[in-house]
């Protein structure tokens, strides 16, 4: 016999107010710009300490935000656990298998940018200009580079990933960057209007972050309304124990 889900409403009885301040229904609007809105749609320099703007502040900036404009596609989500087996067993029919640990999550990130106007000023509507999508190209160029301050290195900075309610302030880190310039070039100052932008990335939680088995599995219990997101989200480390402050002991 055949089922009628005709008259099924599979989202009538769903609340969806927890995830709208995550997404922006513009990105999905033909003929306009696209929001730039690195919470929502990009990548956040991961400054826990605040670090970072103040190596920014003799630029007089404290800008750490890249904004996609367009993403070639969402990133596979892909881990593994890791098992260690042990066959040395007399007259067992299969190996016993002893857990090591889960394995790390890599992921290439395509961005596309495309300029819709030479520069900002009266009459433009964009953001996405010509002069703004190089700054953008530079600040990703960036994020392969060491930091070098007062004599001493670092690694480059880490970034929260933010894709709508997909992805929610993921840490991540970039392995490689490639980016192509692509035709049509502008006629006065031979720059590409397109750039392609392909990331190489790994996840990467901070040390005190753990996120298990439980977490996951419950992370869903109060169905669509709920931030599920934030099950893989970055942890923000306690004041106490930041560098400097004395308020607490481990």
């Amino acid at each position: 016999m055949a089922i009628d889900f005709s008259n099924t409403d599979y989202f009538g009885d769903v609340d969806f107010t927890r995830l709208q301040p995550n997404w922006d229904e513009a990105y999905h609007h033909t003929g306009e710009p696209i929001p730039p809105n690195a919470f929502m749609y990009g990548l956040v320099i991961l400054d826990w300490d605040g670090s970072f703007k103040k190596r920014l502040r003799r630029f007089e900036t404290n800008d750490i935000k890249i904004p996609f404009q367009y993403l070639e596609n969402v990133p596979v989500w892909q881990k593994s656990a890791n098992y260690n087996e042990i066959g040395d067993i007399m007259g067992r029919f299969e190996p016993v298998n002893v857990y090591s640990n889960s394995g790390g999550q890599d992921f290439t990130l395509t961005l596309i940018y495309n300029a819709e106007a030479m520069s900002g000023g009266v009459g433009v509507s964009t953001k996405w200009t010509l002069e703004r999508i190089e700054q953008l190209v530079k600040r990703i160029q960036s994020l392969v580079f060491p930091i070098y301050s007062e004599g001493n290195y670092g690694p480059p900075p880490k970034l929260l990933m933010n894709i709508g309610n997909i992805y929610q302030d993921v840490p991540i880190l970039i392995k490689n960057c490639i980016v192509e310039s692509m035709e049509p070039f502008h006629v006065t100052t031979g720059l590409p209007l397109t750039r392609k932008i392909t990331l190489e990335c790994r996840i990467t939680y901070p040390s005190w972050q753990g996120i298990s088995c439980i977490d996951v599995w419950t992370s869903y219990e109060g169905g669509a309304g709920t931030q599920s997101g934030e099950t893989f989200a970055y942890e923000t480390l306690n004041d106490k124990y930041r560098p400097g402050n004395r308020g607490g002991s481990f």
